[in-house]
């Protein structure tokens, strides 16, 4: 299958693997392993890399992929990586074909993860692979019909000086600001936007990106009934077991949960005994950085759930 490139957006590290095995799955990709790698933790004193490699079926499904997910800034095609430029040069040169056409309009993009590069700069590293290999055709800057780009990933660290990997691909999906992009909700559905907000008011981003853990499609809810509630003063340990309660009976088989529990900071790390849970009910993820919301995600474990709707 054809190889490609993820480009996170460095937002909610540690939901980008969960949400992207979600949407792979909405695409019918039940098994991650088979697309991608999960890459070894960042060392301390070093920023996990938002680049990953990754075999999709076509570029279809990377756009569509590409499109839902809230922490994905775009889908590549791989056209080479490594450590230095000459890597990268050398890889290109060996597969003696051309880029594209010689009737095609092309461009050419710079971006550095960690480093905001000065025009001046980019052109520099733009030149670096233009003077080597052939592009033919015309340079087209807007609605190019083949866009090319050159990554740098330095890390966000002041310590993180040199640059670790460089990566020359071509654009394949929507750009992160494209309508066609999740991300263009994002800015639609801020707070600022809102012509009401109430004290449960979610957060813009963290709400899409709970949907996409949840596997939320059209007509996922079927319910049209509604519900009345009253305020009650209850403490979130007499509310949470009643929520895994009910969405364990009520889930269909194989429907996920997605919550987050406030929660406040504790040096003895021990919030895991904290989480409610569920015989009904399998722990998929739970992580999350103290300073944000930490989602909490479960999903119904098939054989029991299935037994309670019979």
């Amino acid at each position: 299958m054809p190889r490609y490139v993820v480009y996170f957006y460095h937002r909610y590290v540690d939901f980008r693997f969960a949400e992207f095995d979600a949407v792979l799955k909405m695409q019918g990709i039940h098994d991650p392993s088979t697309v991608y790698a999960h890459p070894p933790t960042a060392l301390d004193g070093t920023t996990q890399s938002p680049f990953v490699q990754v075999t999709l079926p076509s570029d279809e499904v990377a756009a569509a992929i590409s499109a839902r997910c809230v922490l994905v800034k775009g889908i590549y095609g791989l056209l080479a990586s490594g450590a230095t430029y000459d890597d990268v040069l050398q890889q290109v040169l060996a597969e003696q074909s051309p880029l594209h056409p010689a009737d095609g309009t092309w461009s050419f993009w710079v971006d550095c993860f960690g480093l905001r590069l000065s025009l001046q700069e980019q052109d520099a590293r733009r030149l670096r692979i233009t003077s080597v290999l052939d592009f033919p055709g015309v340079v087209q800057l807007k609605n190019a019909q083949f866009a090319y780009w050159l990554f740098e990933d330095k890390g966000v660290l002041t310590s993180e000086v040199n640059v670790k990997q460089v990566i020359f691909a071509r654009q394949v999906t929507a750009t992160s600001h494209d309508s066609a992009s999740t991300r263009h909700l994002i800015d639609k559905h801020r707070l600022k936007k809102r012509k009401f907000i109430g004290p449960t008011s979610m957060d813009h981003e963290l709400s899409l990106l709970m949907a996409n853990l949840a596997l939320v499609v059209p007509e996922s809810a079927q319910s049209t009934s509604v519900a009345i509630g009253k305020v009650t003063a209850l403490p979130p340990h007499a509310i949470l077991p009643p929520l895994l309660l009910f969405a364990a009976t009520h889930l269909a088989p194989r429907g996920r949960l997605v919550y987050v529990m406030a929660c406040q900071r504790r040096d003895t790390n021990d919030y895991a005994q904290h989480v409610p849970s569920h015989p009904r009910l399998r722990q998929l993820h739970k992580k999350g950085r103290m300073q944000n919301p930490r989602p909490l995600q479960k999903e119904a474990a098939a054989p029991s759930f299935h037994y309670q709707q019979s």
